[in-house]
């Protein structure tokens, strides 16, 4: 004879063993990540109003000469084989992150970084920051 005790004690464990896995999966994937900030590099005056809202990561020195060209400021010089280079445009950055689940919700081959700036707009200046290797793109 089948104990409907035993079945529901087992259907019991199953089910909360099968939450608390993609409990710690979804942690995983949607926990955020910080990108440490080594250092903050002088602020480069810009000739062009900055936005306040865009942000890129340089991680080479041809990405980073192609950019002051196409922007027309000048950019620091700094070695891409230990850092890269985090470039805000007008805004003072307080903190770079991202989530590993970043890169499945989105069609790109990089994870997506969220970016939390100072309020403050400083409309012809850009801010540079030393980071460590990690390549983020910002969401569209």
């Amino acid at each position: 004879m089948i104990d409907p005790k035993r079945i529901v004690k087992k259907t019991f464990f199953i089910l909360v063993t099968l939450f608390l896995i993609l409990s710690i999966i979804t942690i995983y994937l949607f926990y955020p990540r910080n990108v440490e900030i080594f250092s903050e590099l002088e602020p480069v005056f810009s000739e062009r109003e900055t936005t306040g809202h865009q942000w890129k990561i340089i991680p080479s020195n041809e990405i980073r000469v192609a950019l002051s060209k196409m922007y027309q400021i000048e950019m620091p010089k700094i070695d891409f084989s230990k850092h890269y280079l985090l470039w805000a445009d007008g805004r003072r950055v307080k903190s770079l992150s991202y989530t590993i689940g970043s890169i499945y919700l989105h069609s790109f081959d990089y994870y997506a970084g969220k970016i939390n700036f100072i309020d403050n707009h400083e409309p012809h200046r850009a801010f540079f920051y030393i980071i460590e290797k990690m390549y983020l793109i910002a969401p569209i």
